[in-house]
């Protein structure tokens, strides 16, 4: 695959990571909100806005220092649950240092709900991203002709 075509294919994973997170957290954040545990879980919106903007961030930095975005097209399915583990894992260790510093009480099912709903959602994009990569080579990729010169 040539350099350009790989970048579009990396900023098109590295999208859908972000995306995926942000679904991830604002469904770990309503599905802690309607648990009936014994203390009451809510984010004001600014506190929202930060944890997610900050975990999308946090994400997507492991995500480009791991290199996971140049490899996943042509990652076997063990390299991509071990990438998309570590990957999640890393992040909320980020998540939490990050709460923690900023001080913000934040629920342990909350993160826990947000680590297994993004690991399922990037678990399961990247496992099908080899036929997403596919597709998006045959929609927008140039046809390249190869043309051989010399005697047989």
């Amino acid at each position: 695959m040539f350099s350009h075509q790989r970048k579009k294919v990396a900023l098109l994973l590295a999208i859908a990571d972000i995306l995926l997170t942000a679904i991830a957290f604002e469904a770990a954040s309503n599905t802690r909100t309607h648990l009936p545990f014994h203390f009451t879980f809510f984010l004001t919106n600014q506190h929202r806005f930060v944890l997610l903007l900050f975990s999308v961030l946090f994400w997507l930095t492991i995500g480009i220092t791991g290199k996971i975005y140049e490899r996943l097209d042509s990652a076997r399915p063990s390299i991509a649950i071990r990438i998309t583990l570590r990957q999640c894992f890393l992040g909320m260790i980020c998540v939490v240092l990050f709460e923690y510093l900023l001080r913000y009480d934040l629920s342990r099912g909350f993160l826990s709900l947000f680590f297994v709903y993004d690991f399922a959602l990037l678990l399961l994009f990247r496992l099908n991203s080899r036929r997403i990569v596919g597709a998006f080579h045959r929609e927008f990729g140039t046809p390249s002709h190869v043309i051989l010169v010399g005697s047989p």
